[in-house]
């Protein structure tokens, strides 16, 4: 008896909970826009991770077809009173405003399973027909990453470390981010392309520095149900100029990450063609070509980052691989779909070139790039490249003597050497 005159109420509480569904489990947006937010330094000395959530939220109003989840943390003050330094906390922006969702004990911005756990929150409360990925903060390229967390002694998420959160999310198997951007510096490079591939199917990055005030997120306030990633990215690309400063550099490229895979595979046939004709002898004219190549992230002497041109450095090597040079070329442009910005020769993605910063090369950058293993052929290039330029033996000179002359006026010596070619 008192199962079934239980069996009404457990009906009842069943009903009353569906009805209590929110709107979105029942429909889910057009877009889910996850924004990793590392404040750093920027928030504390600039306050520009606020000013840019403020900026997203003005962009949001009255948009139902977008869903905005940021995890802020990573900065040790903030300027918005309500947001405290000592949680990593998730916020959602729709159309009817900003509210906290999930605060958690303040984590590492530069680790993946902060990373991980963000995704996971997002896929699993915030359905919608298509997921994106921002990483917002400082960029430092292949060799150094993205969001460096002020308060864990400016760690970064690595590239790897991107990857490994990737892989471990919902976004690994056929359900992939439609896009992901880098709202930081010098991340549409080769090697983060080829990271990203497998987990997205666009990336919008910089080749060059960001001027200070990043992206412009009004392209949000334009997204409508039904429109693709492609068109998302096309809005991203016209907005980023509006606003920017006179003598601003600035550069952003959309890149159709299905293409990655091909360009990198092209990209090792090539530079071993081309690895086979440097020696110490042919070393000038490749440092010349090397120093001619369009250059991006040219900060100071000591933080030179070392990016190049992709389609320019291949030119000016195509004489190496003529073939494979064009097959290569073929590969690039089909990878790059659109480019804008105010700089010269800047082609849509960058590669990293040892020239400038010979210490961080001889320190940590040559062991770094090996570990990427994106590009083993290239790899053997630039270790070759990198031992010529840093002054590695070139040649055995242990078995060479000297012959002392007569000494010469005041007691000076001289001493002949016999060189072999």
């Amino acid at each position: 008896m008192k199962k079934a005159r239980a069996l009404p109420v457990i009906l009842l509480l069943v009903l009353l909970c569906l009805s209590a569904r929110p709107a979105w489990a029942e429909t889910p947006r057009n877009l889910t826009l996850m924004v990793y937010m590392c404040g750093s330094n920027l928030e504390s000395m600039f306050g520009s991770a606020t000013e840019d959530l403020m900026e997203i939220k003005e962009a949001c109003g009255g948009n139902d077809a977008v869903t905005v989840l940021l995890m802020m943390g990573g900065a040790n003050s903030w300027t918005g009173d309500w947001i405290d330094a000592e949680e990593t906390a998730i916020y959602e922006i729709r159309s009817r405003g900003l509210r906290k969702m999930q605060s958690f004990p303040a984590m590492n911005m530069g680790q993946a399973d902060t990373l991980s756990a963000f995704l996971d929150y997002s896929c699993e409360n915030r359905p919608a027909q298509q997921y994106a990925l921002i990483f917002w903060d400082h960029g430092a390229g292949p060799m150094e990453g993205v969001c460096f967390d002020q308060n864990n002694d400016m760690d970064s998420l690595s590239l790897q470390e991107i990857e490994e959160a990737l892989r471990e999310s919902p976004f690994s198997g056929e359900a992939h981010l439609s896009w992901i951007g880098f709202d930081a510096c010098m991340m549409a490079t080769l090697e983060t392309a080829i990271r990203c591939a497998p987990y997205a199917d666009y990336m919008v990055a910089s080749q060059e520095t960001e001027p200070s005030s990043g992206w412009n997120y009004a392209f949000l306030r334009q997204i409508r149900e039904g429109e693709s990633a492609q068109e998302t990215c096309e809005r991203i690309l016209d907005a980023y100029p509006e606003g920017k400063k006179e003598g601003d550099l600035l550069t952003i490229s959309l890149i159709r990450l299905d293409s990655a895979r091909e360009l990198g595979l092209r990209a090792d046939l090539f530079f071993d063609a081309v690895r086979m004709q440097l020696n110490a002898d042919t070393f000038p004219i490749f440092s010349i070509r090397r120093l001619k190549t369009k250059s991006f992230g040219r900060l100071t002497t000591a933080s030179d980052y070392d990016l190049v041109d992709l389609a320019d450095l291949i030119a000016r090597c195509a004489d190496c691989a003529p073939k494979e040079s064009e097959k290569l070329m073929r590969a690039l442009e089909a990878a790059v779909v659109r480019t804008a910005g105010n700089q010269e020769r800047a082609n849509g993605l960058s590669i990293y070139f040892p020239y400038y910063n010979k210490n961080a090369f001889l320190e940590s950058w040559m062991k770094t790039f090996r570990q990427l293993g994106t590009l083993v052929h290239y790899s053997r290039f630039i270790d070759r490249f990198g031992a010529l330029l840093t002054g590695a033996p070139l040649k055995i000179w242990g078995h060479l003597r000297g012959t002392a002359e007569a000494p010469g006026p005041g007691g000076t010596q001289i001493v002949s050497l016999e060189l072999t070619d």
